[in-house]
């Protein structure tokens, strides 16, 4: 058995060496013993990114902007929050919002049904490897449309105001009374 590893991190290479001689391969009729040699070199050694079904498609990003050298940081975990949030604050709207967190919601609930993976429908693939990052948008784009009182490009008025005119006309220099101001510290006059 040969095998050539280059660049490999030390779990890979105990678990290659504990698969190599293990008892099991002892029992083959092999004349020589199965060996792994660990052979240094000068080489600039590979990026070794480990992903889930989560995180593969923040890395994606990342690496489409280019991968970093061996022992450099990978911003793949602060795209993770990074990414939809800069998203959500350029589309807050908690309409759309909840369009794209419930069509995300019913890709990732039903991600182990051979139909949709089977598919040669790149745009399809496309949306179903992003499924995790349309669903972290469309929470995010939910959570900032709230936030700024916006449901399918219309203003949206759920808690009322905090604004009063009427002090004004009484001389009075209080103008604003906060007795109703909105739960999310955003007042809807205000806008």
């Amino acid at each position: 058995l040969s095998l050539l590893l280059s660049g490999c991190d030390v779990f890979i290479l105990c678990s290659v060496n504990y698969f190599v001689t293990c008892p099991s391969q002892r029992k083959s009729s092999a004349t020589v013993p199965s060996f792994v040699n660990r052979i240094p070199t000068a080489d600039t050694l590979p990026t070794l990114i480990r992903t889930n079904k989560f995180t593969s498609g923040f890395q994606n990003i990342v690496d489409a902007y280019g991968v970093g050298n061996y022992q450099e940081i990978n911003p793949g975990p602060y795209t993770v929050i990074t990414f939809p949030f800069l998203f959500a604050v350029m589309f807050g709207d908690c309409g759309h919002g909840l369009i794209m967190t419930v069509f995300a919601l019913w890709m990732v609930l039903s991600e182990n049904n051979p139909k949709l993976h089977r598919t040669r429908n790149e745009i399809w693939n496309t949306f179903f490897d992003g499924r995790y990052i349309i669903l972290m948008m469309g929470i995010f784009s939910l959570y900032t449309g709230l936030i700024y009182n916006d449901c399918f490009s219309k203003s949206l008025n759920i808690f009322g105001s905090g604004w009063s005119v009427k002090n004004m006309f009484v001389n009075e220099s209080r103008m604003y009374v906060s007795e109703s101001a909105d739960p999310l510290s955003h007042d809807n006059v205000w806008g």
